[in-house]
């Protein structure tokens, strides 16, 4: 189990936005307590808190591409990860095999139809630093949620709903109409959570 972040902002990333990032990382650190990165570029800062179950070398996150263009944050697992090395890069050798790079390489050959391959349950923010874009990706069931706020000029993205309350960007105010579709269905469809302007992708 690991846990990504971020925030996007349209001016540049200060001390303030800093501290929010390092509270979203505090906030789900028993989910990735073997690493805690983040990379930050400008108006955009991703972070990942990682558990290390395998890749521990070759898999350290945010995972940033050769060229520098492209970086990685990856919560989940790829079932079929070895299989796709197998059919797009037989020279890779096994041992080094890293799911993260994977993800890299098949979005660098592919785009972002590359999802339609994976085989798995994740959540993954794709940092596109050439196209200036950040994509969120996240599995088909959903088994691996990602969290979002946007207001006028920042986004700001995590993992776990409380990691959003607790940075104090967001204000903990319930969706009263929302609250009555939870209290009929048992839930919240998506992409609605019961806390005001908060939603789930």
């Amino acid at each position: 189990m690991c846990a990504i972040g971020g925030i996007v902002r349209k001016e540049l990333i200060n001390k303030h936005h800093l501290e929010i990032l390092d509270k979203i990382i505090d906030v789900q650190l028993n989910r990735g307590p073997d690493q805690q990165n983040s990379f930050i570029n400008k108006n955009v800062a991703v972070c990942v808190n990682r558990l290390i179950i395998r890749d521990e070398i070759y898999g350290k996150q945010p995972y940033i591409s050769e060229d520098g263009e492209i970086v990685i944050c990856f919560n989940g697992e790829i079932y079929n990860y070895k299989s796709l090395y197998k059919e797009f890069y037989p020279d890779k050798v096994e041992s080094e095999y890293s799911e993260v790079e994977l993800l890299c390489l098949l979005y660098s050959d592919y785009g972002i139809s590359f999802a339609e391959k994976l085989n798995g349950m994740f959540a993954i923010a794709v940092l596109d630093l050439k196209s200036d874009n950040l994509i969120l990706i996240r599995d088909f069931f959903g088994e691996k949620p990602i969290y979002y706020y946007k207001n006028d000029d920042t986004f700001v993205f995590a993992s776990e709903l409380k990691s959003l309350l607790e940075s104090k960007i967001v204000a903990f105010q319930i969706d009263k109409h929302l609250l009555c579709e939870f209290m009929n269905l048992g839930f919240v469809r998506e992409p609605n959570t019961l806390i005001v302007n908060v939603k789930k992708i």
